[in-house]
């Protein structure tokens, strides 16, 4: 029923005069009801004086083609619902640098529109310091020596700041061996390495104001052996840091204040 239009708006021409032929793809219902694709080919046949008498129609059976390519429209399907929803950035990448295919994770990651993505390599974006472990890893990938390789790198926004992700790298390869394209899982980890740096940073004023206190200062266990001590200490106490590190507070505490 859905065909019945198609198939008499093609015909329509024929029986006009405004064409001999038409070719159409189809569905006939057979008879315990199932569905076959057909690839009809119509040609009208006329008289000596150019009416219309006849048309001969030649089908093909192309139900298994059909098949085929709707099994393969939904597995694209599913291949392009991972690849633009997945929650990290995704990348094809030409064995000379050149993006093939972004989704739209990665596009945000980097803050370009796919279409000017597509027109640049990876080596506009990564940011200088970080070239030579691209060209690292490629060639690692290239010579065999590893199936995947996995490393953190900077990627330049469009708007000028930097942002640390987390890439891992495959090599595609044809069925006889040659490579074609690397495919690029990328994971923003910038929030994570603020956090260390902070993190870094605030250990470092913590290790100064410890250090350089002017009075002494001491971590030790529930146990009492001391865990770390500061310069100040053990001037007041007149033990190096090792020696203390090896005993408790109360082996030099006075027995009268244990």
């Amino acid at each position: 029923p859905e065909d019945l239009a198609m198939t008499e708006e093609a015909l329509a021409p024929l029986l006009s005069g405004a064409a001999d032929s038409y070719q159409i793809e189809k569905r006939f219902v057979r008879s315990r009801g199932e569905v076959v694709w057909a690839l009809v080919n119509c040609t009208v046949m006329r008289d000596i004086a150019g009416a219309p008498y006849r048309l001969l129609a030649q089908l093909q059976d192309i139900t298994g083609r059909k098949q085929a390519e709707e099994t393969l429209r939904k597995s694209e399907e599913r291949f392009r619902a991972t690849f633009e929803q997945v929650a990290m950035g995704i990348a094809h990448v030409s064995l000379d640098g050149r993006w093939l295919l972004v989704n739209q994770k990665f596009c945000d990651i980097v803050g370009y529109p796919r279409e000017e993505l597509l027109e640049q390599g990876f080596e506009t974006l990564t940011h200088p310091d970080d070239l030579a472990a691209d060209q690292t890893a490629l060639q690692q990938l290239l010579a065999d020596t590893k199936h995947s390789v996995s490393f953190e790198k900077r990627y330049i926004r469009k708007d000028g700041s930097p942002v640390w992700i987390n890439i891992t790298g495959s090599l595609m390869r044809e069925v006889g061996g040659e490579p074609q394209y690397v495919i690029s899982v990328i994971e923003d980890i910038t929030r994570r390495r603020q956090a260390e740096e902070a993190r870094r940073e605030s250990e470092e004023r913590f290790r100064g104001a410890f250090e350089h206190a002017p009075i002494g200062i001491t971590l030790f266990n529930p146990e009492g052996r001391w865990l770390k001590v500061n310069s100040a200490f053990c001037e007041m106490v007149g033990y190096s840091e090792p020696e203390l590190l090896e005993r408790t507070f109360q082996s030099l505490t006075h027995q009268e204040d244990l």
